[in-house]
């Protein structure tokens, strides 16, 4: 895989695009800092925070001041170029709009919910347009992550994305391991955190857009055992064992393959959601989701044509783009980048072909994501989601004053 290096100046958003690898390093130096707020995207394969170089260290070392958001993915990619092994870093430097970032320990915090209303009340500001967040992908509730910041911040984008511990190779579907997953928080590699960035200002263009592309088959079945977020028998079946059967010979390469087969759950407001395993609790055989399941739910098995996949990211794309965008980042779900394999590219182009021009687009697969749903920040698995960002023009100093929960629900 080539590397890469992109670099231009429209709407007054000044984007760099760098990769690193073990192979070739640096495909270019990083940029002089200046007096403009700044956004670094830092997504990389997990081993990468153990290789002896420390590339994502360095960085956070000389970027240190700035915001940064950023965690390891199952597969990361810059404009329509997707990479496996490599570290991608994108900086978007703003001339009006300002940043601010905030991290909570999730456990510190008393669990997912309070986590994210945690996070909500510390980046409520005056003029609050979007917020970015990356959270840790094995040690969170994203239903109550979603829940909590929409609880303190009604109504405002809040786009985001779950670290991931897939590791890729250029075959095969891969292995999952929650222990290597990291996020990036107060400038160190941890785990068990989510971080934000809130963008303030009235001169910021802000377009978001989701959509999933899977399609249920088979028979409807309900949950007759589950505990919390672990699923054991669906009509008194194992679930673990009705995997093994669909997968056949990917079965040893579960949990990471039964991305393929994610289960539709009945919602409301949606008609459907998708929900996806996310590991495999080796002491009682069950089937672990990043959220609760209710025995008696009625669900059915999903899969996902690899057209439909790449049509439905075209979709997501079109919504968010406002025409004017200069940054987009995009957000999918594994189990799309392990069904589209070497399809994935496509899924990349059929992004940059809806947004404006030039448009620099950067982004991860991760393990769920975060997007709005009538005005609500909602928790979605095997989506597509984009933000856009652009800048329209000078505007009047930005207040940075605090605004508390209570306002805030006000």
């Amino acid at each position: 895989m080539p590397m890469l290096f992109l670099s231009s100046k429209v709407s007054r958003v000044e984007i760099h695009t760098t990769t690193w690898s073990s192979q070739a390093g640096w495909s270019s130096p990083l940029p002089e800092r200046d007096t403009r707020d700044a956004l670094a995207l830092v997504f990389a394969d997990p081993a990468i925070a153990a290789h002896a170089a420390q590339p994502v260290q360095n960085f956070l070392d000389y970027w240190r001041g700035s915001a940064v958001l950023g965690c390891s993915t199952a597969g990361q990619f810059a404009g329509p170029s997707q990479f496996d092994a490599e570290l991608v870093i994108t900086l978007a430097s703003f001339d009006y709009t300002q940043l601010r970032t905030a991290s909570v320990d999730i456990a510190g915090a008393g669990g997912s919910r309070s986590a994210g209303r945690e996070l909500g009340i510390k980046l409520a500001r005056v003029k609050l347009q979007a917020v970015l967040v990356i959270g840790a992908g094995a040690d969170c509730n994203g239903n109550a992550i979603a829940a909590g910041i929409s609880e303190v911040l009604p109504g405002v984008p809040i786009v985001g994305s779950f670290a991931s511990g897939l590791a890729h190779g250029i075959t095969g579907v891969g292995e999952i391991n929650p222990a290597s997953d990291w996020v990036i928080a107060e400038n160190e590699l941890r785990r068990g955190h989510i971080t934000g960035v809130g963008f303030l200002g009235d001169d910021l263009s802000v377009g978001f857009g989701s959509a999933y592309g899977w399609e249920t088959f088979g028979p409807e079945r309900r949950i007759t055992r589950a505990e919390g977020n672990l699923l054991f028998e669906l009509d008194n079946r194992s679930a673990l064992g009705l995997y093994q059967e669909y997968l056949g010979d990917l079965a040893a390469e579960l949990p990471a393959s039964a991305m393929l087969f994610p289960l539709a759950l009945p919602d409301p407001e949606r008609n459907s959601i998708v929900r996806t395993v996310s590991s495999i609790d080796e002491l009682t055989q069950g089937l672990r989701f990043q959220v609760n399941l209710v025995e008696g739910t009625t669900v059915k098995l999903m899969r996902a044509p690899r057209q439909r996949l790449i049509d439905s990211a075209k979709i997501a794309a079109l919504k968010a783009s406002t025409g004017s965008e200069t940054l987009a980042v995009a957000f999918g779900g594994a189990g799309r980048r392990l069904v589209l394999g070497p399809s994935i590219d496509d899924e990349l182009d059929a992004v940059t072909s809806a947004l404006a021009p030039s448009t620099h687009l950067t982004g991860m697969y991760g393990h769920g994501e975060l997007a709005m749903a009538g005005g609500t920040c909602v928790y979605n698995n095997q989506s597509m989601t984009v933000l856009t960002l652009g800048e329209r023009g000078r505007s009047d100093q930005v207040s940075d004053e605090p605004v508390s929960g209570k306002q805030v629900l006000e």
